[in-house]
């Protein structure tokens, strides 16, 4: 559902450059970057506007209860599916 939600908000401003999307892995044991790309290709990202990121789950909890305040003590399996604009 939020995969939906984003590509469809993606070729919504497909025109903008002022519109940017970011989606951040929370299982980067399973989601490497050629899966990475793979889904990008499957969900029609031809551009930068939206980015898809990894890092160690550490580090990803940190972002998400430090950066976002959502709690991340349930990662990998049960994560939030929040959108979040700045």
């Amino acid at each position: 559902m939020m995969t939906a939600n984003m590509s469809e908000l993606y070729q919504l401003y497909r025109t903008s450059d002022k519109v940017h999307f970011l989606s951040i892995s929370v299982d980067p044991d399973r989601d490497s970057l050629t899966v990475l790309q793979r889904y990008a290709d499957d969900h029609g990202v031809t551009d930068d506007r939206w980015l898809f990121a990894r890092g160690s789950l550490v580090d990803v909890a940190y972002l998400m209860e430090k950066g976002f305040m959502l709690a991340a003590d349930e990662l990998p399996s049960g994560h939030p599916s929040q959108f979040h604009s700045r």
